[in-house]
């Protein structure tokens, strides 16, 4: 996705704006816990570790003349923020198919997958964003990557993802998981 799309998509917030809340997000200490009586089966345990950091990201497509494409994207960004991510994510697969350098159509479909307990194919997506996107959207896709490993159970990959957010300096979610995962 070419820098244009995506400072397109987000214009309403502006670039300085987004890049602050982005840094909120990122920086947010977190103050969840686990529940004691699961911590002794590791597959709940990592399960209730994706449950206490998942949560979809907002929705930042704004309206703005566009024509058609413009119109189905803001449709599957309304399912998307009404929670219902099986309509929004076939949406999203049409609109890949029309505009494939969109990386912030394949973000929110990797989303999508997640939320519906597809983590592995939401892998194809987030992968397309962390490998071509080199400005905004790739630390959260990398977030949401790791997830999906944590989500699958490879404790090991979803390490190798939050050691890297974690190095940056802008994820302490990432400090947070891998501590709740270090002994795993």
């Amino acid at each position: 996705m070419s820098s244009g799309h995506l400072r397109e998509a987000v214009s309403v917030l502006g670039s300085k704006r987004f890049r602050q809340m982005l840094s909120e997000l990122m920086s947010e200490e977190d103050s969840r816990t686990l529940k004691p009586e699961k911590s002794g089966n590791i597959k709940n345990l990592v399960s209730e570790i994706f449950d206490l950091f998942f949560y979809p990201f907002e929705n930042i497509v704004t309206s703005r003349s566009g024509g058609d494409k413009n119109e189905i994207l803001l449709k599957a960004m309304s399912y998307y923020s009404e929670g219902n991510y099986k309509k929004a994510s076939g949406i999203f697969r049409k609109l890949m198919k029309k505009e494939p350098d969109n990386l912030l159509i394949y973000f929110y479909c990797g989303i999508c997958e997640l939320a519906l307990n597809k983590a592995v194919s939401s892998r194809k997506f987030l992968n397309k964003v962390v490998t071509e996107d080199k400005e905004i959207l790739n630390e959260l896709a990398g977030w949401y990557l790791g997830l999906s490993y944590l989500k699958t159970g490879n404790v090991k990959s979803a390490r190798k993802i939050f050691q890297g957010l974690t190095s940056t300096g802008k994820s302490r979610d990432s400090q947070n998981i891998l501590k709740k995962i270090e002994n795993l």
